[in-house]
């Protein structure tokens, strides 16, 4: 009898459906407003955590903890060096001009790619290796002042603040502008 009524009760929340997404007068989904991906979730996950998808409240609070200390650039002896900084060398920016986020994604994943269930980037194929490669030839050329950068017209969009580092696709976090504003046009997002 017990069974019966708890069955009973629970009858009606089963496929009911609540939630109706925001839509624009025309129909398309609703995605306009102010997004904000700041996090420490790292994009990839470590290799020493395998599959694990999910940190504990407890192993997210140690890894928040020590990201945070591990990417604070305020803490790094330009005399010693540290993170990727060489010794002896110069630490541009100093904490006050990040805003990369301090805590891990809501759900507490252990990686930002979810699948495959290593949480890691896929290795490239063949003919993917020899884009990269080939892109990595033109920005050599493009971007560090070779001859193809006869005036301003020439520096690349980032050198020049018209697109930030996570401008994107994919758009993925970064030490700034993690927040962006959608709108929508007719047509367009």
């Amino acid at each position: 009898m017990k069974t019966a009524l708890l069955v009973l009760f629970c009858a009606p929340a089963f496929g009911q459906n609540s939630y109706n997404s925001p839509r624009t007068p025309d129909g398309q989904p609703d995605l306009q407003g102010v997004w904000d991906f700041r996090t420490i979730t790292p994009l990839e996950r470590s290799e020493e955590l395998g599959t694990k998808a999910f940190f504990t409240a407890e192993e997210a609070a140690k890894y928040e903890q020590e990201e945070n200390r591990r990417q604070n650039r305020d803490l790094i002896d330009p005399k010693q060096g540290g993170s990727q900084y060489p010794p002896g060398g110069v630490v541009p920016y100093n904490e006050f001009w990040y805003d990369r986020g301090n805590k891990v994604a809501g759900t507490k994943p252990t990686s930002l790619i979810v699948d495959p269930a290593d949480g890691r980037l896929p290795p490239r194929t063949p003919e993917g290796q020899k884009r990269a490669e080939a892109r990595a030839v033109a920005s050599r050329n493009d971007q560090l002042g070779h001859p193809l950068a006869d005036s301003w017209e020439d520096r690349p969009l980032q050198e020049r603040c018209l697109m930030g580092f996570n401008a994107g696709p994919p758009m993925i976090r970064a030490p700034t502008t993690i927040m962006c504003n959608c709108f929508r046009l007719l047509d367009m997002l």
